[in-house]
């Protein structure tokens, strides 16, 4: 496994030898881009270096060139040094001056960078729809008229037969000689051919050709019923334009195509809050549908010039309705708004059942007012942390379910959270497995370490620290003050880091042996069961924790990452671990998750401040280095996406696969940045990171 920097370089160099005799610039002054410079400065014809902040400047010999500077020094072409996640926002900064001069920008593995077109704003009549047209529209009228599905209560799940692939699950033990699903759907469309059928009959007629018994017909039909409660939400802008229309004194009507017996439609109506109307049309009550004449029966009681229609289906609502004379306004169903959104490519992962429940679960929330689309031109807006919790949770939730397969695989006998990443991922990790009855799973732990906190324990001499000291970024002051954590050091200001740790290698080392025997006493206290494989959660790392906590137990783990790239240092190369996501590293390949992987960390993680050490008597932490109001966002946030987490897993078990890649919740967390995010909606989300002495900024989203 190669470390990062010699990837970059052998693959820069793969991509342009036929290109050394060209002007190139490099745009970027990361460690990359002086590794690419050492390695192979003397075989490339650079000229110069280009940087936001540096323009104008010099460093290592190259001059930092600004954009305009780029054609009187004959510059034959740009190769970004950097993640592919961080190109667009690169590229856009120069791509006016560099398309107009034909200087060509490349990413270290060949490809051309080009301007990625934005989502094509829409002028589709239906933006310019918001609540207050709707009750505009009843103000004309003397009598309305609703459908029920998709207009007044939607369910969460993408297509109605989703519901009867679900079932599948639920009836997975009952032995039934058929496929559930295929059989519930080929009934109804072959008693449609006579009639529109009542539920009941669909069931007799299964009951009839497969030779069931009548009471587990009665049973499968009441278990239908109860899933269609189950996965039943309200819209409540349509809900509100209701009752806007009764307490309005108009004469409501409730009309809609079902095989639900007017009973249960009824309950499930007062269910979410529907009552007070005059009477309720049921298809399978008249054995008709709205484009057979169900209408007809409206307009035997009312005058059809009086009649405002609200539906979300072109033909059964709005042109069935309009060819008797009755007045319409139609809303979009949730899926059929996705598809008028920037989030419309979304749709072409939708051909499994689990994507689809995701999916499902997603625009019941997103779409659920048919007027989010109001005013945006198609660009959905984000303007609540509820909102952008719907596009994190499945992220969070896939990842999880992965784990779990990986604890079942691996038969592990413990699974370690750590701090402080391992926070909200413990508690989804306990609720799925009580949810779904895991109980042969452990439980889990969660563990107290940092980067400070376990590196120092996990220290055998001075060489351990090289790789810290060369990535610390503070002063040789904060150094000790907060790595060595000791009063009794000899600093010299005037000298490096390395010599003043060199001085007091002594010390250190001495203090480094009573912080392992209080860690391993910490951690003997935690009753971790060895009895097994014993798997380490984390979620973006090199290997740093997983490589510490095994020196410190002078045992083998077995790590679990969102993403696990690789290391400098080569031992941390060789530990045992699964990374959901399989790039070596940032550059190989465009993950949504690399793009805002500082934001999911800090999400994710412990209201606790960052541990510094463990001692016998407590454990000692860093001050607070998070803002109150990042904290409150973090608090928030969790818990829309904890139940976003549990929702998924009440409903949607059955859709779980035996093996999940992330490919598809990843492309969901790529809708961020197809949104409209409202200004201010996240706080400052800084965080100081004491092992590297720095601040680390969340970059907006």
């Amino acid at each position: 496994m190669q470390i990062e920097w010699k990837y970059v370089v052998e693959t820069f160099n793969t991509n342009f030898i036929k290109s050394k005799d060209k002007r190139i610039v490099l745009y970027g002054i990361g460690k990359h881009t002086k590794a690419i410079l050492d390695e192979l400065g003397d075989q490339y014809n650079f000229v110069g270096l280009m940087d936001a902040e540096k323009a104008g400047e010099k460093l290592w010999g190259y001059p930092v060139f600004r954009v305009n500077e780029l054609k009187e020094n004959y510059v034959d072409l740009i190769v970004i040094i950097a993640r592919p996640s961080v190109h667009q926002i690169i590229y856009r900064r120069i791509a006016e001056y560099v398309e107009n001069n034909n200087i060509p920008a490349f990413s270290i593995t060949g490809e051309k960078i080009y301007v990625e077109e934005d989502f094509q704003e829409l002028n589709d009549q239906y933006y310019l729809f918001q609540k207050q047209s709707l009750l505009d529209e009843i103000d004309k009228y003397d009598v309305i008229s609703f459908d029920i599905f998709d207009t007044l209560i939607m369910r969460k799940i993408l297509y109605p037969k989703d519901l009867f692939l679900l079932l599948d699950y639920e009836f997975k033990d009952r032995n039934l000689g058929f496929v559930f699903s295929d059989v519930r759907q080929e009934t109804e469309q072959e008693l449609m051919r006579l009639m529109y059928p009542k539920l009941s009959e669909i069931y007799d007629s299964i009951r009839v050709n497969y030779a069931l018994d009548r009471g587990v017909c009665q049973e499968l039909m009441q278990m239908e019923i109860q899933k269609e409660h189950q996965l039943i939400i309200p819209r409540d802008d349509i809900i509100e334009a209701f009752h806007y229309a009764i307490n309005n004194n108009k004469k409501v009507y409730i009309i809609s195509d079902m095989y639900l017996p007017i009973t249960e439609m009824e309950a499930l109506l007062k269910e979410n809050g529907i009552l007070g109307y005059e009477k309720l049309f049921i298809s399978c009550e008249y054995r008709k549908t709205k484009q057979e004449g169900l209408f007809k029966e409206l307009l035997l009681l009312e005058d059809s010039k009086k009649i405002l229609h609200i539906g979300d289906d072109e033909k059964a609502d709005i042109l069935a309705a309009e060819s008797l004379g009755i007045s319409t306004f139609k809303i979009m169903k949730a899926y059929e708004m996705i598809n008028h959104s920037s989030y419309y490519k979304i749709m072409d992962g939708s051909d499994k059942l689990y994507h689809r429940c995701y999916l499902g679960l997603m625009i019941s929330r997103l779409f659920n007012s048919p007027f989010a689309l109001y005013g945006t031109k198609g660009k959905y807006q984000i303007n609540t942390l509820n909102t952008l919790s719907n596009l994190i949770a499945p992220t969070i939730l896939n990842y999880l379910l992965w784990v779990i397969q990986r604890v079942q695989e691996q038969k592990a006998s413990d699974i370690l959270f750590v701090a402080r990443d391992g926070y909200l991922p413990i508690k989804i990790y306990q609720m799925i497995c009580q949810k779904q009855k895991l109980n042969d799973l452990p439980k889990g732990k969660y563990i107290y370490t940092s980067g400070r906190a376990a590196s120092i324990p996990a220290m055998r001499d001075i060489q351990d620290l090289l790789p810290m000291i060369e990535e610390f970024k503070g002063s040789v002051q904060e150094l000790f003050t907060n790595i060595f954590c000791h009063d009794g050091y000899e600093i010299n200001p005037d000298v490096s880091i390395a010599e003043n740790v060199n001085v007091n290698a002594d010390i250190i080392i001495k203090e480094a042996q009573q912080e392992r025997m209080d860690y391993q006493s910490y951690l003997d206290n935690q009753n971790i069961c060895f009895d097994r494989e014993v798997i380490l959660f984390d979620f973006f790392s090199k290997g740093t924790g997983q490589d510490n906590l095994e020196r410190i137990l002078d045992k083998k783990l077995y790590g679990v990452y969102l993403h696990k790239s690789i290391s400098g240092i080569s031992r941390r190369n060789e530990i045992d671990y699964f990374s959901l996501y399989k790039a070596n590293n940032h550059y190989e390949k465009n993950y949504n998750v690399f793009k805002v992987y500082s934001l999911l960390e800090y999400i994710i993680s412990s209201p606790e401040p960052c541990l510094m050490k463990i001692t016998k008597e407590n454990k000692i932490f860093f001050p607070e280095d998070r803002t109150i109001e990042g904290k409150q966002f973090m608090v928030k946030i969790q818990e829309d996406i904890f139940k976003f987490c549990a929702e998924f897993i009440d409903f949607f078990s059955g859709s779980i696969p035996e093996k999940n890649d992330g490919e598809f919740t990843d492309s969901i967390l790529g809708l961020i940045e197809k949104s409209a995010i409202e200004s201010g909606l996240l706080p400052d989300l800084s965080t100081y990171e004491w092992f590297n002495g720095a601040y680390k900024i969340v970059g907006k989203i």
